[in-house]
């Protein structure tokens, strides 16, 4: 290659590079994370008995190691009722993604599935809030104000 053509081929690849870039891509799990913070708004109460909150006690991260604890199979559906969650808005005619609603909107599309007569819709809300809960009250956090003590025999932490 002459000096000519490598200064024309570096220079052109300069100019390519110097040129807006798109932003580089989401993480899968941080795109979940969106959805379970704006579900754990909408399902766990807010009440002055519990003031426990739940993403200070990290439950959608909680639920997200859950979610990838789980065997391929049901790891894939959970991940699947997730996206169809997030997307789910638009067949409703709001051009939102269900992380980008407001509480109250998400709250309503989320009910709604309560009512549905699709069972996988159905399926995902029982789902989705079972594990919610699940998650939320056997936070050592949330005992106290529930009256749990806590098991009778205690596992030592890792």
């Amino acid at each position: 290659m002459k000096r000519r053509e490598f200064i024309k081929k570096t220079g052109s690849a300069g100019v390519i590079l110097s040129l807006p870039q798109k932003k580089p891509p989401v993480p899968g799990s941080v795109k979940r994370i969106r959805v379970i913070k704006k579900l754990v708004r909408i399902v766990v109460p807010q009440s002055e008995e519990i003031p426990v909150d739940p993403e200070k006690i990290g439950l959608p991260q909680k639920i997200e190691d859950f979610i990838s604890s789980q065997i391929f199979f049901v790891k894939e559906m959970m991940r699947t009722a997730l996206k169809v969650l997030e997307y789910l808005p638009y067949f409703k005619l709001k051009f939102k993604k269900f992380s980008t609603l407001s509480d109250e909107e998400a709250k309503e599309i989320f009910l709604s599935l309560r009512e549905t007569r699709f069972t996988p819709l159905k399926g995902i809300y029982l789902g989705m809030k079972s594990i919610i809960n699940f998650m939320y009250y056997s936070s050592e956090e949330v005992w106290k104000y529930i009256g749990y003590e806590g098991p009778v025999v205690r596992e030592e932490k890792k």
